[in-house]
């Protein structure tokens, strides 16, 4: 919904605040970890599974609204106004008009957030310290240790690893690149 308000609504100062969001992605995630850690510990979060979701969807909603924005502004305005003739609030505009046009959208920020997230360690090893919850870049280094490293079932883990990218990368493929080129050619 930030996108479509970013992108159709005259909204003060819009351009401003889409560089305020997307400038959040110029700060390296490592440099949060800490004081992230601090007010979670506070507020009694570490070691169960929020821990990871919650900061996993902050880190992943700049690029998101950006996509989202990007491309509710090549929907053409002809179709939105066409909603507002014929009755719709901006609520319904968004759910019925705009929202089944935006699968390419949707499916280049699923790829985006899937793959980053899948294989991110280093917020997972701070948060999750029980031996009970573990993400699956914190399983695979279970093979290495000080001295010695089993290969063998090392490449194996890294293979299934990959396995459900792969799997998910095939059946959104057609969408993501719908998604990536959406903006990119006008008619």
């Amino acid at each position: 919904m930030a996108g479509y308000a970013l992108a159709r609504l005259r909204i003060p100062f819009a351009e401003l605040i889409m560089f305020i969001i997307l400038s959040t992605t110029m700060l390296p995630s490592e440099s949060v970890i800490m004081p992230l850690y601090i007010m979670m510990s506070k507020m009694h979060m570490i070691g169960k599974h929020y821990t990871l979701i919650i900061p996993y969807i902050g880190w992943g909603l700049p690029m998101t609204i950006y996509i989202f924005r990007s491309f509710f502004r090549t929907i053409p305005s002809e179709l939105i106004e066409a909603a507002r003739v014929d009755g719709c609030t901006e609520a319904r505009t968004f759910y019925s008009v705009t929202l089944p046009l935006m699968l390419p959208a949707v499916a280049t920020c699923a790829i985006f957030n899937f793959v980053s997230f899948w294989g991110e360690l280093l917020w997972g090893s701070v948060s999750l310290s029980t031996s009970s919850l573990k993400t699956i870049p914190m399983g695979v280094i279970a093979f290495k240790s000080q001295f010695s490293t089993d290969w063998g079932p090392l490449s194996a883990a890294i293979c299934l690893v990959l396995i459900p990218l792969i799997i998910f990368f095939l059946f959104v493929q057609k969408y993501f690149v719908q998604g990536l080129t959406g903006g990119a050619v006008k008619g």
